[in-house]
Protein backbone atom coordinates (compact mmCIF):
# COMPACT_ATOMS: atom_id res chain seq x y z
CA UNK A 1 0.00 0.00 0.00
CA UNK A 2 1.49 3.27 -1.07
CA UNK A 3 1.00 6.57 0.79
CA UNK A 4 -0.13 4.66 3.87
CA UNK A 5 0.73 7.44 6.38
CA UNK A 6 2.50 4.88 8.51
CA UNK A 7 3.29 7.37 11.30
CA UNK A 8 -0.47 7.81 11.86
CA UNK A 9 -1.04 4.04 12.01
CA UNK A 10 1.28 3.20 14.91
CA UNK A 11 -1.46 1.88 17.27
CA UNK A 12 -3.16 -0.08 14.47
CA UNK A 13 0.06 -1.61 13.15
CA UNK A 14 1.16 -2.46 16.68
CA UNK A 15 -2.05 -4.47 17.20
CA UNK A 16 -1.64 -6.11 13.78
CA UNK A 17 1.86 -7.21 14.75
CA UNK A 18 0.63 -8.46 18.13
CA UNK A 19 -2.07 -10.47 16.32
CA UNK A 20 0.52 -12.10 14.07
CA UNK A 21 0.04 -10.13 10.87
CA UNK A 22 3.30 -10.05 8.94
CA UNK A 23 4.17 -6.77 7.26
CA UNK A 24 7.08 -4.49 6.54
CA UNK A 25 7.36 -0.76 6.13
CA UNK A 26 9.17 0.49 3.06
CA UNK A 27 10.40 3.92 2.00
CA UNK A 28 7.83 6.39 0.75
CA UNK A 29 5.18 5.53 3.34
CA UNK A 30 4.69 2.14 1.71
CA UNK A 31 3.41 -0.86 3.62
CA UNK A 32 3.79 -4.43 2.36
CA UNK A 33 1.50 -6.99 4.01
CA UNK A 34 2.07 -10.74 3.72
CA UNK A 35 -0.46 -13.53 3.91
CA UNK A 36 -0.46 -14.56 7.56
CA UNK A 37 -3.92 -15.95 8.25
CA UNK A 38 -2.52 -19.25 9.57
CA UNK A 39 -0.82 -17.65 12.56
CA UNK A 40 -3.33 -15.10 13.90
CA UNK A 41 -3.67 -14.68 17.66
CA UNK A 42 -6.67 -13.28 19.55
CA UNK A 43 -6.26 -10.09 21.51
CA UNK A 44 -7.92 -7.23 23.32
CA UNK A 45 -8.43 -4.00 21.42
CA UNK A 46 -9.77 -0.77 22.82
CA UNK A 47 -10.48 2.10 20.47
CA UNK A 48 -9.39 5.56 21.48
CA UNK A 49 -8.71 9.01 20.10
CA UNK A 50 -5.46 9.58 18.21
CA UNK A 51 -2.81 8.35 18.82
CA UNK A 52 -4.78 5.35 20.16
CA UNK A 53 -6.35 2.56 18.14
CA UNK A 54 -8.60 4.28 15.56
CA UNK A 55 -12.32 3.70 15.95
CA UNK A 56 -12.58 3.80 12.14
CA UNK A 57 -10.44 0.65 11.94
CA UNK A 58 -12.37 -1.26 14.60
CA UNK A 59 -14.78 -2.98 12.20
CA UNK A 60 -12.15 -4.18 9.69
CA UNK A 61 -10.04 -5.38 12.61
CA UNK A 62 -13.00 -7.41 13.90
CA UNK A 63 -13.02 -9.32 10.61
CA UNK A 64 -9.34 -10.12 11.14
CA UNK A 65 -10.16 -11.34 14.64
CA UNK A 66 -12.80 -13.75 13.30
CA UNK A 67 -9.86 -15.60 11.76
CA UNK A 68 -7.66 -15.67 14.89
CA UNK A 69 -7.42 -18.78 17.04
CA UNK A 70 -9.36 -18.00 20.24
CA UNK A 71 -11.47 -15.22 21.73
CA UNK A 72 -10.77 -11.54 21.14
CA UNK A 73 -12.29 -8.61 23.03
CA UNK A 74 -13.23 -5.36 21.30
CA UNK A 75 -14.00 -2.29 23.37
CA UNK A 76 -15.38 0.74 21.56
CA UNK A 77 -14.99 3.77 23.84
CA UNK A 78 -15.24 6.56 21.29
CA UNK A 79 -18.79 6.04 19.96
CA UNK A 80 -21.74 4.46 21.73
CA UNK A 81 -23.37 1.46 20.00
CA UNK A 82 -20.85 1.28 17.16
CA UNK A 83 -20.71 -2.49 17.61
CA UNK A 84 -24.33 -3.08 16.57
CA UNK A 85 -23.23 -4.03 13.06
CA UNK A 86 -21.87 -7.32 14.47
CA UNK A 87 -25.28 -8.90 13.87
CA UNK A 88 -24.23 -9.00 10.20
CA UNK A 89 -21.31 -11.27 11.10
CA UNK A 90 -23.80 -13.69 12.66
CA UNK A 91 -25.53 -13.95 9.27
CA UNK A 92 -22.21 -15.23 7.92
CA UNK A 93 -22.00 -17.87 10.67
CA UNK A 94 -19.55 -15.78 12.70
CA UNK A 95 -19.72 -15.81 16.47
CA UNK A 96 -19.63 -12.36 18.04
CA UNK A 97 -21.08 -11.82 21.51
CA UNK A 98 -22.17 -8.27 22.20
CA UNK A 99 -21.73 -7.86 25.96
CA UNK A 100 -22.98 -4.26 26.10
CA UNK A 101 -23.19 -1.33 23.65
CA UNK A 102 -19.41 -0.82 23.89
CA UNK A 103 -17.90 -4.29 24.32
CA UNK A 104 -17.98 -7.50 22.32
CA UNK A 105 -16.22 -10.82 22.23
CA UNK A 106 -15.21 -12.23 18.85
CA UNK A 107 -14.89 -16.00 18.80
CA UNK A 108 -12.21 -16.68 16.28
CA UNK A 109 -11.06 -19.31 13.87
CA UNK A 110 -14.49 -18.95 12.31
CA UNK A 111 -15.23 -20.25 8.85
CA UNK A 112 -17.33 -17.35 7.51
CA UNK A 113 -19.92 -18.24 4.89
CA UNK A 114 -21.36 -16.02 2.21
CA UNK A 115 -24.72 -14.44 2.99
CA UNK A 116 -26.77 -11.34 2.27
CA UNK A 117 -25.61 -8.70 4.72
CA UNK A 118 -26.15 -4.98 5.12
CA UNK A 119 -23.81 -2.02 5.32
CA UNK A 120 -24.86 -0.11 8.45
CA UNK A 121 -22.41 2.69 7.73
CA UNK A 122 -19.18 3.33 5.86
CA UNK A 123 -16.98 1.36 8.27
CA UNK A 124 -19.32 -1.60 8.62
CA UNK A 125 -19.69 -1.66 4.84
CA UNK A 126 -15.98 -2.07 4.31
CA UNK A 127 -15.95 -4.75 7.00
CA UNK A 128 -18.67 -6.61 5.09
CA UNK A 129 -16.55 -6.45 1.93
CA UNK A 130 -13.60 -7.90 3.85
CA UNK A 131 -15.82 -10.56 5.43
CA UNK A 132 -17.09 -11.48 1.98
CA UNK A 133 -13.53 -11.85 0.72
CA UNK A 134 -12.69 -14.18 3.62
CA UNK A 135 -15.94 -16.15 3.38
CA UNK A 136 -16.69 -19.14 1.23
CA UNK A 137 -19.60 -18.75 -1.15
CA UNK A 138 -21.20 -15.58 -2.41
CA UNK A 139 -21.73 -12.53 -0.24
CA UNK A 140 -24.21 -9.83 -1.22
CA UNK A 141 -24.10 -6.47 0.51
CA UNK A 142 -27.10 -4.15 0.66
CA UNK A 143 -27.08 -0.40 1.45
CA UNK A 144 -23.85 0.02 -0.52
CA UNK A 145 -24.45 3.76 -0.90
CA UNK A 146 -22.54 4.22 2.37
CA UNK A 147 -19.51 2.50 0.90
CA UNK A 148 -19.70 4.27 -2.45
CA UNK A 149 -20.01 7.66 -0.79
CA UNK A 150 -16.85 7.10 1.24
CA UNK A 151 -14.54 5.32 -1.19
CA UNK A 152 -13.76 6.24 -4.76
CA UNK A 153 -13.83 3.20 -7.09
CA UNK A 154 -13.52 0.71 -4.22
CA UNK A 155 -14.65 -2.16 -6.45
CA UNK A 156 -11.97 -1.39 -9.03
CA UNK A 157 -9.30 -1.04 -6.37
CA UNK A 158 -10.20 -4.33 -4.68
CA UNK A 159 -10.46 -6.07 -8.04
CA UNK A 160 -6.95 -4.79 -8.91
CA UNK A 161 -5.70 -6.80 -5.91
CA UNK A 162 -7.07 -9.97 -7.45
CA UNK A 163 -10.44 -10.23 -5.71
CA UNK A 164 -13.59 -11.31 -7.46
CA UNK A 165 -16.01 -8.48 -6.71
CA UNK A 166 -18.68 -6.72 -8.72
CA UNK A 167 -21.60 -4.40 -8.31
CA UNK A 168 -24.88 -5.94 -9.40
CA UNK A 169 -28.25 -4.39 -10.02
CA UNK A 170 -30.45 -4.80 -6.96
CA UNK A 171 -33.14 -6.35 -9.17
CA UNK A 172 -30.90 -9.40 -9.71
Amino acid sequence: MKNARIADLHAFLSKCKEAGVRFETLPGDTLRVYRSIDSLKPLRVQTNVFPGFPTDLQSPFVILMTQAEGVSRIEEIVYESRLNWLVEIEKMKGHPAILNPNTALIFGNTHLRGATVSSWDLRAGVAMILAGLVATGETRITNVEYIERGYEDIIGKIRSLGAVIEKVDSAN
